[in-house]
């Protein structure tokens, strides 16, 4: 077991055992002061799979139990919190995921300071994992990728500017990776915090086989403004 001190200064204590959900390079932080990027871990360090298999594993077509770290209200530190990913689709992914980084955005979020925030909440926008599923109609991916997912899981892909690939313009409103509804209109997403995830094709990435999968997870928002 061990203790940080994050979320209002609150301390709070894990008890690992080898699956459970742990905190990997966990810093402290001020207040309101972000000065070290840290990622969350939900399994032991990945080995990067030599050989990705080919095979095709039919789709799970109920809802999944995932289990993760949210934030219950403004001003309780994130816990322990299981609930269930929608079923995978025809062209989704589903992730299995190693390693999440910890954005600024994610502190203003569970603490409710841009006042939007939807509770309960997991965060997390910088996920890196491995394939695990897909469904019958994804041709990008294949189990055993190495994968990344950002700031949106959905859009509609029909308006002018997700056509041109400027998703964050949807003119239907895109779907964020937590803090929002799926587009049933009442299933939560949910983020990274949480060992899996259920993603849509045209919003997952490779990443490329020499970068190493911790370095990798920031990119997917830090990384990305910064080139941008």
């Amino acid at each position: 077991a061990f203790s940080c001190s994050v979320f209002h200064s609150t301390v709070t204590t894990f008890f690992l055992t080898r699956r459970s959900p742990k905190l990997f390079c966990f810093l402290p932080l001020a207040s309101h002061v972000f000065t070290f990027r840290f990622l969350f871990s939900f399994s032991p360090p990945m080995a990067r799979p030599k050989e990705p298999t080919n095979k095709l594993i039919s789709p799970p077509r109920s809802m999944t139990q995932a289990r993760s770290y949210a934030a219950l209200s403004a001003t309780t530190p994130l816990a322990p919190f299981s609930f269930e990913r929608r079923a995978l689709g025809d062209i989704d992914v589903k992730i299995d995921i190693k390693y999440c980084g910890v954005c600024s955005s994610d502190l203003h979020q569970v603490r409710n300071e841009w006042k939007n925030s939807v509770f309960p909440m997991v965060p997390g926008h910088e996920i890196v994992g491995e394939v695990t599923a897909i469904g019958t109609g994804v041709t990008k991916f294949k189990v055993g990728d190495v994968v990344g997912v950002g700031c949106m899981i959905d859009s509609c892909l029909d308006c002018e500017p997700c056509k041109v690939g400027h998703e964050q313009y949807c003119e239907s409103g895109f779907i964020g990776t937590y803090n929002g509804y799926e587009k049933d209109g009442k299933t939560l997403a949910q983020g990274g915090y949480s060992d899996h995830i259920v993603v849509r094709q045209e919003f997952v990435v490779h990443v490329p086989a020499n970068l190493p999968l911790a370095a990798a997870a920031p990119l997917l928002c830090a990384g990305i403004t910064t080139y941008s």
